[in-house]
């Protein structure tokens, strides 16, 4: 989150077009990522490990970035119960602690206690949750995706190791086509 600049972000859009693509992910996580590891895999896999990396957020971001982490928390804990494994919000600053104390408020206690507030030594941690060769190299672990595992959509859904997959329906569907949805919708 410390790469983005959360003013000009909302300069070009707006928190409830960020919620959208949000639950858009999620869908395609639930309907889509998660098929597709269960096949490779050989069990039914129904949760998913997240990392929240705070590294860089300016304190003046801080209010905004607040803001949609809590909608974006209660929005998984409302319509994906039982979906989040767990979380990890590493590189949190002090005052990420005292917004955590209010926010996990709102929150179920299930779902407060899958996730873990980790300042920046969190390598350990993460290691006992996430094997090495699947955590990007920067957090710890030896994943080397092409483009960078942060930003990459690197996995059994598009890397034709499971019959079926990739679907277009699916890999298709980008932000252009959201927003084109979003004018159709409003004219």
């Amino acid at each position: 989150m410390g790469f983005i600049d959360m003013k000009k972000l909302f300069e070009i859009t707006t928190p409830e077009r960020m919620i959208k693509v949000y639950v858009r992910e999620y869908e395609k996580f639930l309907n889509y990522r998660l098929a597709a590891c269960s096949a490779k895999k050989g069990v039914k896999l129904e949760q998913s490990c997240t990392i929240l990396d705070l590294k860089g957020v300016p304190l003046t971001q801080f209010g905004a970035v607040k803001k949609l982490v809590s909608q974006v928390s209660e929005i998984a804990q409302n319509y994906y119960p039982e979906t989040l494994g767990k979380m990890f919000i590493i590189n949190a600053p002090t005052l990420f602690t005292t917004v955590w104390a209010v926010v996990k408020l709102m929150l179920d206690e299930n779902t407060v206690n899958k996730i873990s507030i980790l300042g920046s030594s969190y390598q350990k941690q993460l290691l006992e949750c996430i094997d090495a060769d699947c955590l990007p190299a920067s957090y710890g672990g030896t994943c080397r995706c092409p483009n960078g595992c942060e930003t990459g959509d690197v996995g059994p859904w598009n890397d034709g190791s499971v019959p079926g997959f990739p679907k277009p329906e699916f890999e298709d569907y980008t932000l252009r086509d959201m927003a084109s949805r979003d004018t159709q919708a409003s004219s």
